[in-house]
């Protein structure tokens, strides 16, 4: 026999119910966004340097054409804004032309 009764209790999964409010509400929300580049800072342990050399004239150059092709990727800090984790490079290039969103 099945039971025409039913709760919405407003849950997209099992996972749900084990989860507060905070994280149910962080995963809704979707996983990429437009941040504008005043928002970002540089990964301050960042390993690599930023070369100004033919290859960087290069990337610069595919950039102007192109636009940037790969997200980059960033934490959100605990005081507000974002930490770059990738894509170091493109943000410093994107800031030298004065561009606002990030992708």
């Amino acid at each position: 026999m099945k039971n025409d009764r039913s709760i919405d209790l407003g849950l997209t999964g099992y996972e749900e119910l084990f989860m507060s409010t905070e994280e149910r509400l962080d995963a809704r929300k979707p996983k990429v966004e437009a941040i504008p580049l005043a928002a970002l800072t540089p990964f301050r342990n960042h390993p690599f340097k930023v070369k100004e050399d033919e290859e960087m004239a290069q990337l610069m150059r595919s950039i102007a054409d192109a636009g940037v092709l790969s997200p980059a990727l960033a934490r959100p800090l605990p005081d507000g804004g974002y930490e770059l984790t990738a894509a170091t490079t493109r943000w410093r290039r994107a800031r030298r032309w004065g561009w606002t969103p990030c992708r």
